[in-house]
């Protein structure tokens, strides 16, 4: 009775002796980027008659999926061989590794800056997408169009030093000159202040600098004005005895065309002025009653006619 009693107790201790991983060998571990590569469900327990760990099968599971896990890639992306993790793992387990959609090794991304507002901090992030398949019947990592994904970060150190940390601004903005009047090219001075980064920060600087420039000269005056001395004084009504008299001038101006070039404007001036006593004896001369006369001293007399003497005219101005 008490053999029966015995062995009785071993069958029973014997059907408690069992784990997740024994019932369910092809189960995928729950491994991240900071995973031990142990299954959170395995359970350790212990035969109490023995002293020893029943669960055998259980910790030779986590062991492999421990060293898939050490298997995974570092930096080095390139030698990275996703196979190699399903070595150590059933077949359906869950194998990683960092490939890109199209099947090629995907190494770290871009160092970017934690935050998207500082452009100078040298504080960054990389990211890398882990592709998760499955391990094959022949010992391959096989990723599908449905295929799990999961990114991991690190941190970076951003090189920013002379990066642009604002818009650059102008100032002290001078005129744009040329020393030909007409040119519609030029240079002026301006100072320029930028913002670049240095030591994780964003620094300014100026400098005034000498750079081309567009200039519009149509119409500018480009020369001097030029004056010619009046003209002799001559009567101002040709058929008048009168001291009244005209004398012209030119003036010529200068200013640019459409063409850049100085081109001269003449125009002719008429200023009044005052005959000589006696300039205009003997001229021809008309009044209202006097068709055919000549000027003597500021009078029209009437000609003498051809063959007869006349007597010296005299000029009574009433």
């Amino acid at each position: 009775m008490i053999v029966w009693c015995f062995l009785l107790a071993c069958a029973l201790t014997a059907c408690n002796v069992s784990d997740d991983t024994a019932l369910n060998p092809n189960k995928k571990p729950n491994v991240t980027d900071e995973d031990t590569g142990v299954d959170a469900d395995a359970s350790t327990d212990v035969d109490t008659s023995t002293g020893e760990d029943a669960n055998t099968g259980a910790d030779a599971d986590a062991k492999a999926h421990a060293d898939a896990d050490a298997n995974l890639p570092g930096d080095d992306v390139a030698t990275w061989q996703p196979d190699a993790a399903c070595s150590e793992l059933e077949p359906q387990a869950r194998c990683e590794a960092p490939l890109g959609a199209d099947g090629v090794a995907a190494n770290w991304g871009a160092c970017e800056s934690l935050d998207s507002d500082d452009v100078c901090g040298t504080d960054g992030i990389e990211r890398r997408i882990m592709q998760v398949g499955t391990c094959s019947e022949s010992g391959q990592c096989v990723f599908t169009e449905t295929e799990e994904s999961a990114e991991i970060t690190r941190s970076c150190e951003r090189v920013t030093d002379d990066l642009p940390c604002g818009d650059p601004e102008e100032s002290n903005l001078t005129a744009c000159t040329n020393a030909v009047i007409c040119a519609t090219t030029g240079t002026q001075k301006v100072t320029i202040t930028s913002y670049t980064c240095g030591s994780g920060v964003c620094n300014s600087g100026s400098e005034t600098i000498t750079r081309a420039c567009a200039r519009q000269t149509e119409g500018d005056t480009c020369q001097n004005t030029l004056t010619t001395a009046p003209g002799p004084c001559t009567r101002a009504n040709i058929n008048s005895c009168s001291s009244a008299g005209k004398r012209v001038h030119t003036v010529t101006t200068f200013s640019c065309d459409d063409s850049a070039t100085c081109q001269g404007d003449e125009e002719a001036v008429e200023e009044q002025c005052t005959l000589a006593a006696g300039a205009n004896n003997n001229l021809d001369c008309q009044t209202s009653t006097i068709t055919d006369g000549y000027c003597f001293e500021t009078c029209c007399i009437p000609k003498c006619p051809s063959g007869q003497v006349c007597q010296q005219p005299t000029c009574i101005v009433s």
